[in-house]
């Protein structure tokens, strides 16, 4: 099939609750079952993904555990299991990188496909999207949506359109009768916040935003959503790019929700440092360095507290890491202020290499770079547990430890 016209063709694929059907996949009895993939019931965790049998009580991503249950208490609760649902993203690319070289990674379970040059061999666009679906399918054993339109916005939101295993195909005149039905809310880039704003100005769906002339779009609403609104209907100004496994991690990070509410500081930097060797060790597998840290904190009122600082240079050190987070936390967090969540991320990420000494072991940012090589391959060959900082042991009594401790962290 040959591209008539040289407009683009973009592929979206949207993997179908993506987490539940791998534990549905690798776990027969919970085939057909309401899936919940996230924290425990009862929990203070909330929900990463659910299966469909699930969403039919109304659950879904973001909410709490405990609503979950509440909702659905025969339901099946599932932990996250990150290195399955990684692997599983990765054979993903893989499939769709034998379709075509342009394959660009949107999150774990999407990405954009640009298929312009490949069309040839393919007597339809159909075919080559049910293709790809049927690989999908035969490898992974699970199904993804696809959408296909002229525009990376228009694709995402056909990908969904037959949710789950379905392909939607949108041709260039048929874009606008498309879009116009849908609620605004629904493009990528408007979120919650800036909602009403739109609705404020009687602009509810696609059609009423292509409606509003350019210039009057700038004036009322800026710059930026007048340009989102071009890229929903003009080809030219979406493009996919080919993301290489480096280029397309933009950050690292590591959180966790106390079992509970969590006042003291010396805790808080306790848990930071356990936080801290988790995305250090990721980021040192990957030879890359954050020069970024943020850290956030979620209180008792869910209130959630943000707070970043640059670093001089990338770097995947433990010390220099942790050192700037227990910065931050100290700007964040006041005294008797009950903290529910605590987690960290290194963000704006490079391609770099700590240097090690040869020296005998002391206080110098080499030897700690070294002896984090040396704890990386303990717990490769024999797991995390192998061993821990003295700091981080009270977690594993977590149920009995005490609001002030008597310990100091260390590093």
């Amino acid at each position: 099939m040959r591209n008539q016209d040289n407009k683009p063709i973009i592929l979206h694929i949207d993997m179908d609750a993506f987490f539940a059907a791998l534990e549905q996949r690798d776990n027969p009895a919970l085939r057909g079952k309401a899936v919940i993939v996230g924290g425990k019931p009862g929990s203070r965790g909330v929900v990463c993904t659910c299966s469909y049998e699930a969403r039919v009580y109304g659950i879904h991503a973001g909410m709490s555990t405990t609503e979950a249950y509440r909702r659905c208490p025969q339901g099946h609760f599932v932990r996250t299991s990150g290195g399955k649902y990684t692997e599983a993203s990765l054979q993903l690319m893989d499939i769709l990188q034998r379709y075509s070289p342009v394959v660009e990674p949107f999150s774990i379970d999407e990405a954009f496909v640009d298929i312009t040059t490949v069309m040839l061999p393919w007597k339809s666009k159909l075919e080559l999207a049910d293709s790809i679906r049927s690989a999908i399918l035969s490898e992974l054993r699970v199904t993804g949506s696809i959408g296909i339109a002229t525009t990376k916005l228009v694709a995402k939101l056909a990908s969904k359109r037959n949710k789950p295993n379905g392909i939607t195909i949108i041709e260039p005149e048929e874009t606008v009768a498309f879009l116009s039905p849908l609620p605004v809310g629904s493009i990528m880039g408007v979120g919650k916040k800036s909602l009403p704003r739109f609705h404020q100005l009687g602009i509810f769906t696609i059609g009423d935003l292509l409606e509003v002339e350019t210039r009057r779009l700038e004036l009322l609403l800026g710059k930026p959503v007048a340009e989102l609104r071009s890229k929903l209907v003009l080809s030219n100004q979406s493009v996919v790019r080919a993301h290489t496994e480096r280029e397309s991690e933009k950050s690292m990070s590591h959180e966790e929700t106390f079992r509970r509410n969590v006042t003291s500081r010396r805790v808080l930097q306790a848990e930071m440092l356990f936080l801290v060797e988790k995305v250090c060790r990721r980021l040192r597998r990957k030879g890359l360095g954050g020069t970024t840290v943020t850290v956030k904190l979620r209180t008792a009122e869910f209130e959630t507290r943000i707070h970043q600082l640059t670093l001089a240079e990338p770097t995947a050190s433990e010390n220099r890491i942790y050192l700037a987070g227990c910065n931050l936390l100290e700007h964040l967090h006041k005294p008797g202020m009950e903290i529910r969540l605590l987690g960290i991320k290194a963000s704006r990420l490079r391609q770099h290499c700590d240097t090690a000494s040869l020296l005998p072991l002391d206080n110098t940012e080499e030897q700690f770079f070294e002896a984090n090589g040396v704890v990386d391959n303990l717990k490769s060959i024999y797991g995390d547990h192998i061993v821990h900082r003295a700091s981080v042991l009270y977690r594993k009594r977590r149920k009995r430890y005490s609001q002030r401790p008597s310990f100091q962290p260390v590093i």
